[in-house]
Formats: C-alpha cells, sequence, structure tokens
C-alpha cells in the first residue's frame, strides 16, 4: 500500500480551530500533531475513497482555515518540512522524488538555534543536500546532533512517533454570529455551519446522537441570565444533516428572543455508536416506526419538551391506574411497575375521565343530565385488593343514552352509587 502523508501548518494553534479535528477526520482518523502548530494526516487508507492524491489535496486544503500551508510526501516529516520550506514544489508522490526535493530545500527550514544558523552559513552549508554530504561524526562534536536527528525524520518514511489524536467522546462546539442577532434568520448563519460540523463528526465516528443541545449567549451587562438553554430530545438517534438540522430550525421558531444573540453553542453530551440499518426488498415495519418517529421529533420540536405524553402499561387491573404516561422520548427511562399479561377487552372507552363523575339516580338506575342510560348486558367485573381495606369492587357497563352517544360507566358494589368513569368516540 502507498504510505501519503498530508502535513498542515496552521496559522493559530489547533486549539484556537474549533472544529478543524473533526472536519479533517472526515478524511483519515489517523491525525498527529507534530508541534503545536503543525497537523499530520495519514492519507494512505484514504487514496481510493476520495478519487486519488490530488483530489484529496483539494479537498483536505478546502477544509483548512485560511492561511495554512500545505505539504504532501511518504513521510510525515517530509511533507512537514516541503510545507514549511518549499514555495513551489510542495507534493511529492514517489519515495526518491521526496528526496530529492528534500535537497534542495534550504537549511533554515529546520528548526536551528542563532549558533547553528551561524555554524553553517560559515561553512557554506545553504541546503539540505549539502547537509547530508559533512561528516555526521564531525557534526556531532561540534554540537548538530539534534539537526542529525531531524534530518533522519525527514528521510525516514516511517510513521513519526508522536501518538494520535484522540476523538472527543462528546460534541461541543460555539460560533460566534456576525452581529448582534435579533431575528432566526441571523441565528441561522451560526447554526447551519454547527451542526454540519456535529454531523461530520457523527460520521467520521459512525456514531448517532439521541439529544442535541442549544445554548443561545446574550449580553451579560444586559441580562440577569444571559443563556438561553434549549434542549431538543430525539425519539430515536439521529446522524443525518437534514434531520437535524430541520429540527433544531423548529426548535428555534417555537422560541421567543429575550435579547440579542452575540454566540450559539451546540454540544451533544453523549453520540452511541449507531446501529447498522438492514436493506430488504420486502416491505419493512421499521420504515412506519421511522415515520412514526420523525413525527414525534418534529411535534416536540414545535411544542416543546413537555408538551408530549406516552401511555406505558402498568401491572394494576383499576383502570384509573392501569398506565402512566411520561415524556414521549424519554418513556424507555421510565421506571414502571413490569406489566402483567392481561386482556384488554375491546368494550374499552378511548377516553378516560381523569376522574369517575357520581352520577343520579332513579329507582337505582343510573342518570346523565336528567336522563336514563340504558345498560347493556354482560359487565365487566374488576376487583383489586382484597388483601387491603380500601379494595376495589366495580362492574363496569357500556351505556347508551337517547342520542346514542355511548358511556363507560361503573356500578360500586361497596357504596352502591353509580359513576361515569369513560366516553366511547
Amino acid at each position: 500500500m502507498t504510505t501519503l502523508w498530508i502535513s498542515l501548518i496552521l496559522p493559530l494553534p489547533l486549539a484556537a480551530c474549533p472544529g478543524l479535528q473533526a472536519s479533517l477526520s472526515q478524511f483519515t482518523p489517523r491525525i498527529t500533531l507534530l508541534d503545536p502548530l503543525m497537523l499530520s494526516l495519514d492519507l494512505s487508507g484514504s487514496l481510493p475513497l476520495f478519487g486519488g492524491p490530488r483530489a484529496l489535496w483539494r479537498r483536505v486544503l478546502h477544509a483548512s482555515p485560511h492561511g495554512t500551508r500545505a505539504g504532501m510526501a511518504p513521510g510525515a516529516w517530509a511533507s512537514a518540512l516541503l510545507a514549511r520550506g518549499s514555495p513551489h514544489r510542495r507534493r511529492t508522490l514517489q519515495l526518491t522524488s521526496m528526496q530529492r526535493n528534500l535537497d534542495h530545500l534550504p537549511c533554515t527550514t529546520l528548526v536551528l538555534t542563532s549558533t547553528q544558523a551561524a555554524q553553517l552559513c560559515d561553512w557554506g552549508c545553504e541546503v539540505l543536500g549539502q547537509l547530508r554530504q559533512l561528516p555526521r561524526s564531525g557534526l556531532a562534536q561540534r554540537g548538530l546532533s539534534s539537526l542529525l536527528t531531524q534530518l533522519d525524520r525527514a528521510y525516514d518514511p516511517a510513521p513519526p512517533a508522536t501518538p494520535w489524536l484522540a476523538a472527543p467522546v462528546s460534541f461541543h462546539a460555539t460560533r460566534e454570529l456576525d452581529f448582534h442577532g435579533t431575528s432566526l434568520a441571523a441565528i441561522d448563519t451560526a447554526l447551519i455551519p454547527l451542526v454540519t460540523e456535529l454531523c461530520q463528526y457523527l460520521q467520521v465516528h459512525q456514531a448517532a446522537t439521541p439529544r442535541i443541545d442549544l445554548t443561545l449567549h446574550h449580553d451579560a451587562t444586559r441580562m440577569a441570565d444571559p443563556t438561553t438553554f434549549l434542549p431538543l430530545a430525539l425519539s430515536q438517534p439521529q446522524w443525518a444533516l437534514n434531520a437535524c438540522l430541520h429540527l433544531c430550525r423548529l426548535r428555534l421558531q417555537s422560541l421567543t428572543l429575550p435579547g440579542p444573540v452575540l454566540s450559539l453553542t451546540v454540544s451533544c453530551p453523549h453520540c452511541p455508536p449507531r446501529h447498522s440499518v438492514p436493506t430488504s426488498l420486502l416491505p419493512d415495519a421499521r420504515l412506519d416506526q421511522q415515520k412514526t418517529d420523525h413525527l414525534l421529533d418534529t411535534l416536540q420540536a414545535r411544542l416543546g419538551a413537555d408538551c408530549l405524553a406516552h401511555p406505558q402499561l402498568q401491572g394494576w387491573p383499576n383502570p384509573e391506574q392501569a398506565e402512566l404516561w411520561s415524556q414521549a422520548t424519554q418513556s424507555s427511562q421510565c421506571t414502571t411497575h413490569t406489566p402483567t399479561r392481561y386482556h384488554w377487552p375491546d368494550s374499552r372507552p378511548f377516553w378516560l375521565l381523569p376522574r369517575p363523575i357520581l352520577l343520579s339516580t332513579r329507582q337505582e338506575h343510573p342518570l346523565w343530565q336528567g336522563q336514563p342510560l340504558q345498560l347493556q348486558p354482560r359487565p365487566e367485573r374488576i376487583e383489586q385488593g382484597w388483601w387491603r381495606l380500601n379494595n376495589t369492587r366495580r362492574d363496569y357497563f357500556m351505556a347508551q343514552d337517547q342520542h346514542s352517544a355511548r358511556y363507560w360507566v361503573y356500578h360500586d358494589l361497596k357504596s352502591g352509587n353509580w359513576f361515569l368513569h369513560g366516553l366511547f368516540a
């Protein structure tokens, strides 16, 4: 396999270039920091994926900040020296041409002290090729051992001894607005590159995010609380750019800005590995589930996290205790009782009242709005808590009034009263 490296000399330290590591990781995960201003990328395994060295060179430079100098060579330190010292021939693919181009680089390309630079000037040694012809033992005796080490690293195509940069386990990026934004259009100019950077990070690490947190930063001198926090929990982990950007925009549209926005932060505290999606020629039930998840995410982004609830079956026969409502995107995190195997009859109503309504009676027959209800035969008996004092003993009936509207009523066997508990659609 062909060994090929691209080294970048950055205008600013890597810590001052937010998102650069994530942007470059789309080309290769093997990135190392040779010094605070110099990155080196091992592109040996990426050449067939991006159309060859020339196309990969253009894409890496396009992803780098303005003012970056680059070099390409079969060795990491060789590409770094080409980026530092060669104004024209900064790309070489073969080992022989790499050594030839290095021989023509000036000695000032190496890291020299003032004493070492003066010694080389006195000897008339101007390029690396001339320096290599000098006796190594003589250079070592004159205190130039560091130059020999740099020469050996430059002409050796072996990988550098510096460690690979580790990918962060979470995503956090901030971008300042060009001006104090008071509209969603101004915030969108910072949102698009931040979400794009997030999706690049997820794509590189084959991860997905179940949650996106947006933080708007305001002027701290004018507001007591200078931040606006907008959490966005997703029903299923996402990694697609269009889906993430669409949901973030919907979340911002439902917000009334308390003041001008100075900067925007997008963060994901946890990015688990994504699950592979199998492909099939036959219809897949997962497609319907994805449509449901997309609908839930859209509703939550528009209405907020507290406006959607999800029912969960509980292990109690009492209708008012048979389900627990939780947030739709956090239903799996709720602690519930283990549901028992219970067959729910088809005669259950669509709408259950929060509290049963006491009904008046006439000759022990229930009335609703002054009109008698016609009870259907074969009631359903529910008993619970027979071992306790406040046990439940009820007979549930389907009832119908003179307008053919159907109700769910029950007769309390302990008190003898009738109650309305549900309505049929």
